[in-house]
């Protein structure tokens, strides 16, 4: 995981405590991780609105009168 630029500077310069960068570090990789849940989450929901709209299409079939 890439460290922020911030993270960077302040490392550099020695103002940020080993527990400190331990704490951004580990703070990052749960970001990491979220956003990974986040783009799952997000890929379900476009599956379940697909869904929906596909059904919302069938009922709108079903209520037509039906020409003969």
């Amino acid at each position: 995981m890439p460290k922020t630029k911030a993270l960077e500077a302040a490392s550099a310069s020695g103002s940020l405590s080993a527990s400190d960068q331990a704490e951004i570090e580990q703070l990052e990789d749960r970001a990491s991780t979220l956003r990974k849940e986040l783009v799952d989450k997000n890929k379900h929901l476009k599956l379940l609105i697909d869904q929906l709209r596909d059904l919302l299409s069938d009922l709108s079939t079903w209520q037509s009168p039906c020409s003969t």
